[in-house]
């Protein structure tokens, strides 16, 4: 609002001209089409004549034309302009819209620091709220998906409050965090993504997805590290500063609310292609319990009636050539289409925002509800914020903002366990009928209980018939038996006093709060499969989470000649962050569906830990303008940290930028509107994970990732583990430096701007680990070794390329070209695996290795000769033989990293409609599919529909002639060449795609029919998310992930299917 005062006081100035004094008086209020809040200082010319004036601090004006003008024109910085017909009216209201190209000049800095664009040596880049909004996703971090150059979004699957990974110009960190520091209203907050062992097979939430979208005013990145350097350690990974909305100022006091409603529906977006022609067994022969799909041809199958069948309610499938056939053709099922339902979202806001000159109060009520196409699963989310500002004297200022969220959701199972939801679905043959002929499955536990209490699964047998081996439970017992809940309670809050000590000194202090309790619980209820869940098990987690920050700032200006200008920021920042972790468990149910852990028969588990950390930094900035052409700004922090050794935990981190406004300086042609070029170089660092410093003993247990575990103590026997790790008291931090060049020009007024920064990261001292010799006692020995370098090229292009009175189009481009490489491991290690799928020796491996990019996968892939030629196996005596080879040894396959990705946002408006879309592009980068692998190996996929079919394969024989050799697709090729046990080269599939990732179209009520009803404005929009995917990728969607933010991309192993949404929203302003 200060800025908004400032121009309203400029175009009082130099805008309020004298009007005629004949003909007749027009008056009117002028608003934000978004908000609804008034706009003051808004300039109102009648075209073509000098006849002017301004709007007043509440919006409103008044003005005199004659017959002779026809249409007034009103124009505001940082708004586009509109061309108004009079039409012999007495009264206009108007409504405005924002103009990107020019919200962008005033950006927010670190600290919360206001700066001009121009100013910056370093690439920053904005979004305004109305962008956000226009995204309609619940989590911030999706919302930037394809808006910023320089930053990768990726969402681990389609279910409703899924976490999302964010990485801002590649990983800096080889082994440790990897996100963005998330700051709102000048305090940094939590994005945890906790998780543990039992409760990664779920698609968890991070915590940034606590904030409103609703709430936000702008959203600033902070790309390099000379943007974030005031922030120290948290922001290695870059930052992401967020100015939730303020209540409205103004001379008069005034009171705006604005509500909005949204609704829509949640669709499965693409699934797999599996075949649908042959039934369960092996050799061509039945076998009704066999997980494989390589029986004999559906038609040859029918039922025997037995109505006690756990199969199919007409019987089990039999031969037709089987006396107890009855002759009725066995039907097939669509059942992922049975499974899959419309999942109903909604969402309510309500904000009221109100003022004086010195005082303003912004309160929000948000309130999210979305139901994801896996039936139960949700997300609900309440929020309710209070902003305040105030000026008590002329001297004194104070703020305070407080948030209080409560999320709730209930999380479908993924990967490779028992409460997958993909698992069951991919396995069960199209002639089982998984609803079991209900018409509400989900609700009706015979589609999903045998008599005997146990789960229905895809192989038909009882937990009585078949014990542990019964294979994963039908989905629709897992929505309703084995359930994933989890809720959140957090409090986020800061208060800030400042006070002026004189006109060139201020001082300010903020105190900020994040407090939130996250608990988790998991159940196999009785009757479940693997393991201990067919008895029963419960397991409960609480993250319990408090983080402080204390920020004392001293603000010293002064100028000279009115041609240098000083800015002097010195300061001191305390962090204090504490996490305690209780788990508990328990197995062996007595009674059905009352998860409780009293209600569990063998020793509960417990386990309680503490994750303290403390960090203490004095930091200064410096910042030089010369007539506003050349800006110089110096950084340098100082930071203790409680996770390094006591001796060696202190560390400076410098940082120097500068721009040059070369526009001001020299004589351009006049279709340059404004040039700049720029330049930064920064160091930056991560401190040490806890416990490092130190050797330490765990909780002893013994388990398997399908249910079968036990943890001591166990029957009344204590027990720890030495953990495998020595530690290190000489470790150091990591350090990322970074150097940085760019530039800014405008072309037509501002109509075209080009931004483009190129930028290499360097960063050592990785923390990582070091194999040690078994005759130590320990496995590893975490060192500084690690060296890790991105490069990459960011550039954005905003554009008008149309502009007339009534309709206008603007199209913004971001595009990304990142290069990882990992320049060097510890002395003696060769690569480190980041996790990995698959039988041993066989499997799939996201690697880092010297002199490749962060993650490549790692395999078994074809015997090639020096052409890249496959070789045949030519020996007529193997049983392989004519068909392809395998490399003994694991090469590399593929890399996860993106070749580049470009996000294009068009906005159309005219008149009152306005339509806009962002189309988000991503080329290059690798995906395992997993799923297809596991498909054909058990005959599942579709393309073992060929079964049968004879093929000669390309490639030479063993001598190097070409390979003639005739052999047969069948199981035996499948299970032994080409499957998920054998090979992993035919599954690393191109993830590029091209999708529609939001689009909107919204119009706008006419102020006479608001009027009429007493409103400011409003508008009815109807929106669509992921309404268009165009990929050659033939799994589920190439941007899912199975891992969580901070580890490698690219995997796709029964992970849930990305959604697709639309629906409608109404926006009212009172």
């Amino acid at each position: 609002m200060k800025h908004t005062y400032i121009l309203y006081l400029l175009s009082v100035c130099l805008f309020a001209l004298p009007a005629s004094v004949l003909g007749q008086t027009i008056t009117g209020v002028v608003t934000d089409a978004i908000d609804g809040e008034p706009l003051s200082g808004v300039n109102i010319l009648a075209e073509g004549t000098t006849t002017g004036t301004v709007t007043t601090l509440d919006g409103e004006y008044q003005i005199t034309v004659t017959d002779d003008m026809t249409h007034l024109v009103f124009s505001f910085l940082g708004y586009q302009t509109r061309r108004i017909a009079i039409q012999g009216r007495t009264t206009i209201n108007v409504q405005m819209q924002s103009d990107l190209l020019l919200l962008d000049d005033l950006v927010v800095t670190a600290l919360g620091l206001d700066a001009d664009q121009r100013s910056l040596g370093y690439a920053i880049q904005s979004v305004r709220g109305q962008q956000i909004a226009d995204t309609r996703q619940i989590s911030l971090s999706d919302a930037l998906s394809g808006q910023i150059s320089g930053v990768l979004v990726t969402s681990q699957a389609g279910v409703p409050g899924g976490a999302t990974s964010v990485n801002i110009r590649g990983r800096a960190s080889l082994l440790g965090n990897n996100q963005p520091l998330y700051v709102v209203d000048g305090v940094p907050i939590s994005n945890d993504y906790n998780t543990t062992v039992v409760f990664s097979s779920v698609d968890n939430s991070n915590r940034a997805i606590d904030i409103n979208p609703e709430d936000v005013e702008s959203m600033t990145v902070l790309k390099g590290p000379a943007a974030a350097a005031l922030y120290g350690i948290d922001a290695a990974n870059g930052a992401i500063i967020i100015e939730t909305k303020r209540g409205a100022q103004g001379a008069v006091p005034r009171t705006n609310i604005n509500v909005s409603s949204r609704v829509g529906l949640t669709q499965v977006n693409k699934l797999y292609k599996m075949q649908r022609e042959y039934g369960p067994g092996s050799g061509g022969n039945l076998g009704l319990t066999s997980p494989a799909h390589w029986g004999p041809h559906i038609s040859e199958l029918s039922y025997d009636g037995n109505t006690a069948s756990n199969w199919h309610i007409k019987g089990d499938p039999v031969l037709r050539t089987n006396p107890a056939a009855t002759g009725e053709a066995v039907e097939t099922y669509e059942n992922m289409d049975a499974f899959f339902e419309s999942g109903l979202s909604r969402s309510n806001q309500v904000s009221i925002s109100t003022g004086t000159r010195d005082r303003s109060l912004f309160f929000s009520f948000g309130n999210t509800d979305e139901n994801g196409f896996i039936p139960k699963t949700y997300f609900k989310r309440n929020s309710v914020r209070l902003n305040a500002d105030s000026d008590l004297t002329d001297r004194l200022r104070v703020s305070g903002r407080a948030n209080y969220i409560n999320s709730q959701g209930r999380r479908a199972g993924r990967g490779s366990n028992f409460t997958s939801i993909m698992i069951p679905l991919t396995r069960t043959n199209p002639i089982m009928d998984l609803t079991y002929g209900t018409s509400d499955p989900k609700n009706d536990p015979f589609a999903y209980e045998n008599p005997d209490g146990s789960a229905r699964t895809h192989t038909g047998r009882s937990a009585t018939e078949a014990g542990d081996n019964r294979g994963p439970d039908s989905p629709f017992w897992t929505v309703n038996n084995n359930i994933y809940r989890d809720e959140v309670s957090r409090f986020v809050g800061n208060a800030m006093l400042s006070y002026d000590l004189a006109p060139w000194a201020v001082a300010s202090y903020r105190f900020g709060l994040d407090t939130y309790s996250d608990r988790r619980r998991h159940n196999f209820d009785l009757g479940s499969s693997g393991g201990d869940g067919r008895l029963g098990r419960l397991f409960e987690e609480t993250f319990t989470t408090r983080n402080y920050h204390s920020d004392f700032l001293l603000t010293l200006t002064h100028s000279m000649d009115n041609d240098w200008n000083f800015q002097l920021i010195t300061g001191h920042n305390y962090q204090n962050y504490n996490t305690n972790r209780i788990y508990i468990s328990g197995r062996g149910f007595e009674q059905r569906g009352f998860f409780n852990i009293a209600n569990t028969t063998q020793d509960p588990f417990v386990q309680h830990s503490t994750l303290p950390r403390e960090r203490v930094a004095v930091f200064g900035n410096l910042n030089v303008n010369y007539r506003d052409l050349v800006y110089i700004d110096v950084t340098g922090r100082n930071e203790w940290s409680s996770t390094l050794p006591a001796d060696n935990n202190s560390f400076f981190f410098p940082a120097v930028s500068g721009a040059f406004v070369f526009s001001e300086a020299f004589e351009l042609p006049d279709v340059i509107s404004f040039a700049q070029v720029r330049a930064s170089y920064a160091s930056v660092g991560n401190d040490a994970p806890l416990f490092i410093t130190n050797s330490y003993f765990l909780p002893s247990g013994v388990g398997q990732s399908y249910g079968n575990s036990f943890f001591f103590p166990y029957q009344g026997v204590l027990g720890t583990t030495a953990s495998v790790v020595v530690g290190n008291p000489n470790i150091e931090p990591e350090t990322n430096t970074s150097l940085e060049f760019g530039g800014d020009i405008r072309f037509f007024e501002n109509r075209l701007r080009f931004d483009v920064t190129y930028y290499i990261s360097n960063n050592k001292n990785q923390i990582i680990p070091v194999s040690l010799p078994p005759s130590s006692g320990y496995n590893l020995f975490q060192s500084n070794a690690g060296e890790l370098e991105n490069r990459g090229i960011e550039l954005q292009v905003n554009v008008t390329p149309f502009m007339r009175s009534e309709f206008r189009w603007d199209a913004v481009f971001n595009f990304t070209r990142n290069r990882s490489e990992v320049i060097a491991l510890a002395e003696g290690v060769d690569m480190i695996e980041l996790g990995g799928l698959g039988p041993p020796g066989v499997g799939i491996n996201p690697r880092l290795v010297p002199g490749e990019a962060y993650g490549v996968f790692y395999g078994t892939g074809w015997l090639r000769d020096a052409n890249g030629n496959k070789i045949i196996d030519s020996n007529p005596n193997n049983a392989t033989y004519g068909y392809p080879m395998r490399n003994p040894e694991l090469m590399k396959l593929g890399d996860p990293n993106p070749d580049f990705t470009l996000g294009i946002r068009n906005t159309f408006t005219y008149r009152a409609l306005r339509f806009t879309s962002l189309i988000d592009i991503r080329q290059g980068g690798d995906v395992w599919n997993g799923v297809e692998a596991v498909m054909r190996q058990n005959g599942q996929s579709r393309e073992t529909e060929r079964r049968g079919e004879t093929v000669i394969f390309d490639g030479v024989k063993e001598d190097g002639s070409l390979n003639d050799i005739p052999v047969e697709l069948n199981q035996f090729y499948w299970q032994n060449i080409e499957g998920y046990s054998n090979v992993n080269e035919p599954f690393v599939e191109d993830a590029s795609w091209i999708r529609l990732r939001d689009v909107t179209l919204s119009y706008s009520l006419a102020p006479s029919i608001t009027d009429r009803l007493g409103l400011s404005s409003a508008s009815v929009s109807l929106w669509g998310r992921n309404l268009l995917l165009i990929t050659g990728y033939s799994g589920i969607d190439p941007e899912t992930n199975l891992y969580g933010p901070d580890r490698s991309i690219g995997i796709d192993y029964y992970n849930n299917p990305s959604a697709r949404s639309f629906g409608l929203e109404i926006n009212l302003a009172l």
